[in-house]
């Protein structure tokens, strides 16, 4: 853990690049939710993840974002000027 702390405080005082500490890369859909659940504040609150990513510093997920089709029945007409069965676009959530 110290080791984390040292090297998360080098990356705040801009003393080494992101690139050079973090990977990311695609996760199941259930470690993003067991993360989430873990750390964050909704806790237990249901999301719909179409995909999901990973921030690995080494081999430990430190950090994760889910994308998926907007809800509500007028997002994607209203925003975009699609239809509510397309498939194309994402947001994060």
């Amino acid at each position: 853990m110290k080791e984390i702390t040292s090297t998360i405080e080098s990356f705040k005082n801009r003393e080494v690049k992101a690139k050079s500490i973090f990977t990311i890369s695609r996760i199941e859909k259930n470690i993003a939710y067991d993360f989430i659940k873990k750390f964050h504040y909704l806790e237990d609150a249901k999301f719909f993840s179409k995909f999901a990513y990973g921030l690995y510093m080494g081999s430990q997920l430190v950090g994760c974002a889910t994308y998926t089709n907007p809800q509500g029945i007028s997002a994607m007409k209203s925003w975009f000027g699609l239809s509510n069965s397309d498939q194309s676009v994402l947001e994060l959530s």
